[in-house]
């Protein structure tokens, strides 16, 4: 059923994803923030799953740290537990 998916599993997954990959780039939040039109606690709280990014942004955070969206939200199947 659609509506059994934990849509905030997903952003927790994605954002540690995009923590992962920023820092594989020693990439800092101010510089990733700065490259995607946001501010650093905008992209802090993509991390921590605080807010929804977009898959617009997503897209772009991708492309900026050198992955694909599928990276990005590699491990969803795993957290998703209503499997």
């Amino acid at each position: 059923m659609a509506n059994d998916f934990n849509a905030q599993g997903f952003y927790v997954v994605v954002g540690g994803n995009i923590e992962k990959y920023r820092k594989l780039q020693n990439d800092s939040l101010q510089s990733l923030a700065d490259k995607i039109g946001v501010t650093k606690k905008t992209v802090h709280r993509y991390e921590r799953a605080e807010i929804r990014i977009s898959i617009e942004k997503l897209i772009q955070v991708a492309s900026i740290l050198n992955t694909t969206v599928e990276e990005l939200t590699s491990g969803i199947l795993k957290y998703d537990d209503t499997k």
